[in-house]
């Protein structure tokens, strides 16, 4: 299937949205039939203890995957379009905080709110909390221990304002660069591939953009662009 096909943004139609839910239902199969094979040697063969613990732990790898395409799948069936309207900054960033503050903490990350000016943007709330918390759980996961994961926002003199989430990881090598948004691409060992996606998605619906780069000083940026509200209807 050609890589267009996979864009999230293209996501607008009944038809391309079974394309996706049956992509969907594909991957979850693969692991189930792992799942099942390795339940049925182990009943076959009566494995040793050793082998038993290696079968479980295959097997638990396994439905992990799945939970995580599961979640996946909620979370793109409960994005959909909604009327946009003005929205402050500050309380999305901050709810977001909230909301990864103790799973950062877990993962050996520090996440810091860099602030930023007091500003609108027009968005649909709900999918630009959506996006910008898909980022900074993107963030945090490719964060190594005792690293910082950082929270800002600027007004840019073009009309957008930028809603970024700045990492101290690896960046993204030139190779995944143009995968990286792509659904089911991962870098993580155990990554289910779906963040990014379900970020561009619901950046689409916000009337929002999803830019990225990697940061000079190291690790990447990745940033939600929303038109700044100035009062009227953009």
């Amino acid at each position: 299937m050609a890589d267009d096909a996979l864009d999230p943004r293209s996501w607008s139609t009944e038809e391309e949205l079974r394309m996706v839910l049956r992509m969907l239902a594909h991957e979850i199969r693969n692991p189930l039939a792992c799942l099942q094979a390795g339940v049925q040697v182990m009943q076959r063969l009566g494995a040793s203890d050793g082998d038993t613990s290696e079968q479980l732990a295959t097997l638990l790898n396994h439905i992990g995957r799945i939970d995580k395409i599961t979640q996946g799948i909620h979370q793109i069936a409960r994005l959909v379009p909604g009327d946009p309207r003005p929205v402050p900054i500050a309380p999305v960033v901050e709810q977001v905080f909230q909301e990864y503050r103790f799973f950062a903490a877990q993962a050996g990350v520090e996440l810091v709110v860099g602030g930023g000016p007091a500003a609108q943007v027009w968005s649909v709330p709900s999918n630009l909390c959506t996006a910008f918390a898909e980022l900074v759980s993107n963030a945090i996961k490719a964060s190594p221990v005792d690293t910082a994961v950082t929270l800002r926002w600027e007004l840019g003199e073009d009309g957008w304002s930028s809603l970024d989430v700045d990492d101290q990881g690896s960046g993204v090598p030139p190779e995944n660069a143009d995968k990286i948004l792509l659904p089911f691409f991962s870098t993580q060992p155990n990554g289910r591939g779906l963040g990014l996606s379900v970020a561009l998605r619901a950046c689409h619906l916000a009337g929002s953009r999803l830019v990225w780069r990697n940061r000079v000083e190291g690790g990447c940026r990745f940033s939600v662009l929303a038109p700044t509200y100035a009062g009227g209807r953009p």
